[in-house]
């Protein structure tokens, strides 16, 4: 079975609840279910703005794509949310790169981010 697991955050990341949580998902889906996992996320790290993690990696067997998109730490909340729609624009773009998963897993962090699983 081949996972998408569509995040803002993720490993190395332990800094966010869900960047952890996805992590442990993706990890049991991997390791305990044998499943072929792909996670789409930023590339930016949760609380410093300053960190930028490699385009793409691999982590315990679990393939890692991270995207740009801009920054929202320390803004307002408009700057925030268009942020988070062109995160969405650039996982999508990725997404569609890809093959075809069996199953897409979304997180609800940014809210935008359902869109991208839709496509």
């Amino acid at each position: 079975m081949q996972v998408l697991l569509l995040n803002e955050f993720f490993y190395p990341d332990r800094q966010g609840g869900t960047a952890t949580a996805t992590a442990n998902i993706a990890s049991t889906l991997h390791h305990g279910e044998g499943a072929k996992v792909t996670v789409i996320t930023s590339c930016h790290a949760y609380r410093d703005a300053e960190i930028r993690y490699a385009a793409n990696e691999e982590w315990n067997g679990i393939a890692i794509h991270r995207v740009s998109s801009p920054n929202w730490l320390r803004k307002g909340t408009l700057w925030r949310f268009l942020a988070n729609f062109l995160l969405a624009v650039a996982v999508t773009r990725r997404a569609l790169s890809l093959t075809r998963p069996d199953m897409v897993l979304v997180t609800t962090a940014p809210l935008t981010l359902p869109m991208a699983a839709a496509s």
